[in-house]
């Protein structure tokens, strides 16, 4: 119950709405801005909301071009650092991101 609770109060303050949270363009943004300054979902340590986010959104970023990842770049530093957890990933294909950008978005 309490993983529900702590779930449903970080929707309400990301601002996301019910279904698929992260299938546009906005939402990842939204989820881009939360992350800008934590380490964590919620709090200043590793939840059941880490853990559960992180398989909701493995498919979605498993699909995503580099450019598509260093454009969401907080969400990306997240999710590579819950990723290496131990037993977090498990049937899990790991996701490659860049330690150092190739792209610059100056031209």
């Amino acid at each position: 119950m309490a993983a529900v609770a702590e779930l449903s109060s970080l929707e309400k303050t990301l601002g996301l709405r019910e279904g698929n949270k992260f299938s546009t363009q906005g939402d990842k943004q939204d989820l881009n801005r939360y992350l800008e300054d934590k380490v964590y979902l919620a709090g200043n340590s590793f939840t059941l909301a880490d853990i559960l986010m992180y398989y909701g959104l493995h498919p979605i970023i498993a699909e995503l071009t580099i450019q598509e990842k260093e454009k969401h770049v907080n969400v990306s530093r997240w999710f590579n650092h819950i990723q290496h957890y131990p037993n977090v990933r498990q049937h899990l294909s790991p996701i490659i991101f860049l330690k150092n950008r190739l792209y610059s978005s100056v031209y």
